[in-house]
């Protein structure tokens, strides 16, 4: 069943409140509008004509990225639909839902074309390698799917992560997968012969996306322990570790340029990272909900951002159900961070002990360099060592 040309409704007010809340660099180019559910993944079209949406509702809309007109709303799944992909060449979508299936979808006419069933419990992630002979899929099952498109039966089976895989993603020459698992890993597989290559280990949660760099000499991963990491995908070392969420990441995206980085966060922000440094440049509020898959994808030509977003002062059970699409002027962004950059030394220090060690007088004499003797305390104390955190000065 298919529903055309469907025209957004305006909503200037909600629209001019996030823009005059934007940092410098970044524009509110559209606001799509449509869905009544959460909005989960998005995929933009090859050609960055269209953008693909996944929802709660039930339903992938396609949108064109032009005039923000929804070209069809494909309904076939009978549960949320929490993961979109297009075909490399653009023919084709594929989409994963709570129904246990993958569905081909013909992009133009947006009629089904075919439906795949293997895992056995929710579909989360779908995506294509960069030729199109192959789709990987995620599930509850714990498992990984690859699929020769046409074929009603699963080429191969990956196993050996211990709890839900949540997202994939081929490489970029497409001779490797790396997927992101409840069970606090990444993992990295052989596209060939189904061997796991490394299970990545340093998130503290679950870990709830997966994005390869545009060179795929790295990868980052977004986590529920609300940091995004980022791996040497050959080494599979950790390179750098970004903090500054206050909720669990629930999506990660590097720009077509590879220059920066951006997340989203059940935080109610967006944020945009230097994507070598890992420096914080923006962040952008979009106030959240409750829902894992919220995401943001990057177009495939343009620094222009699509992220699940919501109206200002929106009800929390009601976020999450549009996106919006920003125009990023890496530049600017880059070049102020740059302009205001100031190197720096941070640490912590943790004092543990019995009651009576003497942890407060200790502290105080860390930070402050004098001896001060202090009554018994209770609970954490925080001191700001000076020689360490300097404060800025004005200028």
């Amino acid at each position: 069943m298919l529903d055309f040309r469907q025209k957004p409704k305006p909503h200037a007010a909600s629209g001019a409140a996030l823009r005059a809340a934007l940092p410098a660099g970044v524009t509110l180019r559209r606001t799509l509008r449509g869905h009544t559910n959460y909005v989960n993944r998005l995929a933009w079209s090859p050609d960055g004509a269209a953008l693909a949406s996944a929802s709660h509702d039930h339903t992938v809309r396609v949108w064109d990225a032009a005039t923000g007109i929804c070209r069809h709303t494909l309904r076939d799944h009978t549960d949320a639909v929490d993961g979109v992909a297009w075909s490399p060449l653009g023919g084709r979508l594929a989409s994963g839902s709570g129904d246990d299936t993958v569905r081909l979808w013909d992009a133009a006419t947006g009629l089904i074309q075919s439906t795949l069933k293997r895992h056995g419990g929710i579909v989360f992630g779908v995506t294509w390698n960069p030729d199109g002979t192959r789709l990987a899929s995620t599930s509850q099952n714990k498992t990984i799917c690859l699929w020769q498109p046409g074929r009603p039966t699963a080429e191969r089976v990956l196993e050996g992560h211990r709890d839900w895989v949540r997202a994939v993603a081929f490489s970029p020459d497409g001779a490797r997968l790396a997927s992101a698992s409840d069970d606090h890993t990444l993992g990295l597989w052989d596209v060939v012969d189904g061997k796991r290559l490394a299970a990545l280990k340093g998130h503290g949660d679950w870990v709830l996306d997966v994005a390869w760099s545009p060179d795929g000499k790295r990868l980052a991963s977004a986590s529920s322990d609300r940091t995004v990491k980022v791996w040497d995908a050959e080494t599979g070392t950790q390179r750098l570790s970004l903090e500054g969420h206050t909720g669990r990441v629930t999506a990660v995206g590097w720009s077509t340029c590879g220059r920066l980085l951006a997340s989203k966060s059940k935080d109610g922000t967006v944020r945009l990272w230097h994507g070598q440094t890992g420096a914080a440049l923006a962040s952008l509020s979009e106030p959240a909900s409750g829902n894992y898959f919220a995401s943001l994808a990057w177009h495939p030509n343009k620094a222009r951002l699509a992220v699940v977003g919501s109206d200002p002062g929106t009800r929390e059970d009601y976020r999450e159900h549009l996106i919006h699409i920003y125009d990023i002027d890496v530049d600017a962004l880059l070049g102020t961070k740059q302009a205001q950059s100031v190197p720096y030394l941070s640490a912590r220090v943790v004092l543990v002990g019995e009651r009576t060690a003497g942890k407060t007088t200790l502290g105080y004499l860390l930070a402050h360099g004098e001896y001060q003797k202090h009554d018994r305390t209770h609970g954490q104390q925080f001191w700001r060592v000076p020689r360490l955190c300097p404060k800025p000065t004005k200028k």
